[in-house]
């Protein structure tokens, strides 16, 4: 007599494929919920990095911004050149690790992977003078952005996002600050963030 303990071709096939399809399910359920994670690592980031700006400031006798009056960086107590930034990174920032988005590709030579747009900008001529901080600071006061990341785009595919020509960017503004919002993608830094 035969034993009748063994699975057939079938029945392996279809427990395969109920694996499968289970495991695809639960993918898709934390994989939003991943990138979630990620982006409240980065809001922490940001929150620590406004830490570190506002000490910097207080130590460099820096003045509250206000709307309609032009203050450059040196005025606002923020890095002027490229020196003091790096100053302020040695000294302010003890955790190399704030500086980086856990969603951007990691770049071992880069001192971070975040956006500073608000530090020493007036000696870039390819910012438009709107765009300069002197007349960010005029027309927005402490609500300007010192630092931004647009590193939480990966998963437009997966629906997260209401629409393909809208991004994710977290930034800090000089008030400490830290907003998640979705902006077009064409916005390189407006002044509504």
């Amino acid at each position: 007599m035969e034993s009748k303990n063994a699975f057939t071709l079938v029945e392996l096939l279809v427990v395969i494929a109920i694996v499968i399809t289970l495991a695809g399910i639960i993918w898709a359920v934390l994989g939003p919920g991943r990138e979630y994670a990620r982006q409240m690592i980065c809001i922490s980031h940001l929150h620590q990095i406004g830490l570190a700006v506002s000490l910097y400031r207080q130590d460099y006798d820096g003045i509250d911004p206000s709307k309609g009056v032009p203050f450059g960086d040196a005025q606002l107590g923020l890095p002027a050149t490229t020196s003091e930034f790096g100053e302020f990174l040695k000294s302010y920032i003890k955790d190399k690790r704030l500086l980086f988005c856990p969603d951007a590709p990691t770049d071992p030579t880069a001192g971070s992977n975040y956006g500073w747009p608000g530090f020493f900008d007036e000696m870039d001529p390819d910012i438009p003078p709107y765009a300069q901080l002197r007349n960010v600071v005029a027309q927005r006061g402490n609500n300007f952005v010192i630092v931004s990341d647009v590193n939480h785009n990966v998963n437009w595919n997966m629906g997260n996002e209401p629409s393909w020509d809208l991004k994710r960017v977290i930034f800090l503004r000089l008030n400490g600050q830290v907003v998640s919002k979705l902006v077009p993608v064409s916005d390189r830094l407006s002044n509504d963030w």
